[in-house]
């Protein structure tokens, strides 16, 4: 929310091709942030509903965010 909140105000984003960070564990780990993946994706679909709903992200792509949210998760959950 925060960076597309930034990008709607005006400012200026880029995509990287490389990494900026590195994670200190690997991901999808117990205690890590993507170590449960049901949150991660209730999360996801929260953002999904508050722009949805804010106005700021039409029906159509909302949906088309929610079913790539869920083929995300459902590749997790296999790969888990």
């Amino acid at each position: 929310m925060l960076w597309l909140d930034w990008l709607n105000a005006g400012a200026r984003g880029e995509m990287l091709g490389g990494s900026l960070a590195a994670l200190g564990r690997v991901p999808g780990t117990p205690g890590g942030s993507t170590g449960d993946l049901d949150a991660m994706y209730r999360g996801e679909v929260r953002v999904i509903r508050t722009l949805l709903t804010e106005g700021r992200l039409p029906g159509f792509e909302a949906a088309a965010w929610r079913g790539y949210a869920w083929l995300r998760y459902l590749r997790r959950r296999w790969r888990a």
